[in-house]
């Protein structure tokens, strides 16, 4: 029997048929009578899903995996992008050409040693590190300076002798190192008086304080002027009938509770002892002077005639 091929779906049927009965397109015009040379198979290629087209092109599917790749690569690229931006890697400012990132990898800059989730130190922030890109010297640290606490006076008894005679209280702040400035009032000016930097004058008989104040501390030490002229002009120290000399015009005691006994000659008669600062040290009648804390003082000693003679104390305490 003869058979056509219907160029429409490639399949053959017989010559009986006005039209293919496997498409049943209307518009198709029947071609020429040939005889069958396949048989009545439908083509292999044709058989999927009961189709009966033509076979794909092997260029069609090609260009189908290609498209699907350069999505996929889009898609992972876009992710990508986001995750950046989420975790700060970079930015649009870190992107462009002569700009410095200013935000470190939060899982670190590649090759470095630092742990994850440390950011490198910005060397600007390194005082003394960073070199100035135009050569200009750095600022220069200016030292730190601490006020004062508390302060002690050198001395806090002292026995003036005769109008005119002078006397210098020191203040030594506390803690060691540190600064302040003290105030100097004398209670009565008519007795003595004392300068801005502590200095002590005798005017006349009788007994004074002075006082020394540092902000809320304040510190008194008491000053009295026994001579015979009670007249507010100085008057000329009168000049002993006798010399005395000490054993020692200057020591130091290195722990607390140590001793040295001082021992007076060249004066007849009771010697009395006294000294300026017994926060220092402290001395009996006998002239034994016992180490009480770190500083120095002075030892006054002084004999029945009015001859005086006195020796540095220099306490050590390591």
């Amino acid at each position: 029997m003869e058979t056509i091929r219907c160029e429409n779906c490639g399949e053959d049927y017989s010559v009986t048929y006005k039209r293919c009965p496997f498409c049943e397109d209307e518009d198709y015009e029947r071609p020429a009578v040939r005889r069958k040379s396949g048989g009545g198979k439908r083509l292999a290629s044709n058989t999927k899903s009961g189709g009966y087209g033509r076979p794909r092109s092997q260029f069609m599917r090609i260009f189908a995996l290609l498209l699907s790749l350069v999505l996929i690569v889009a898609a992972i690229c876009i992710v990508l992008s986001i995750i950046r931006t989420i975790f700060h890697i970079g930015g649009p400012e870190s992107d462009s050409p002569g700009t410095p990132t200013e935000q470190a990898d939060p899982s670190g800059p590649a090759g470095s040693d630092l742990p994850p989730g440390t950011t490198t130190p910005d060397p600007s922030d390194t005082p003394g590190t960073v070199e100035d890109p135009q050569g200009s010297d750095p600022a220069p640290s200016l030292p730190e300076v601490t006020l004062a606490t508390d302060f002690s006076l050198s001395s806090s008894d002292i026995t003036l002798f005769y109008a005119g005679e002078k006397a210098q209280l020191k203040a030594t702040m506390i803690p060691a190192g540190t600064s302040g400035a003290v105030s100097w009032k004398s209670s009565n000016p008519a007795v003595a008086t004392v300068s801005d930097t502590g200095l002590v004058t005798a005017v006349s008989v009788g007994t004074a304080k002075v006082i020394a104040t540092m902000g809320d501390v304040s510190k008194t030490c008491i000053v009295r002027c026994n001579f015979k002229t009670t007249s507010t002009t100085p008057a000329a120290p009168e000049t002993p009938a006798e010399t005395m000399t000490l054993n020692r015009s200057d020591f130091t005691l290195l722990y607390k509770g140590e001793t040295f006994t001082l021992q007076a000659s060249g004066v007849s008669g009771k010697v009395t002892w006294s000294i300026g600062n017994t926060a220092v040290a402290t001395i009996d009648q006998n002239g034994t002077v016992t180490a009480v804390g770190n500083g120095f003082t002075t030892v006054t000693a002084t004999a029945a005639s009015g001859a005086k003679a006195t020796c540095i104390v220099r306490v050590a305490i390591s």
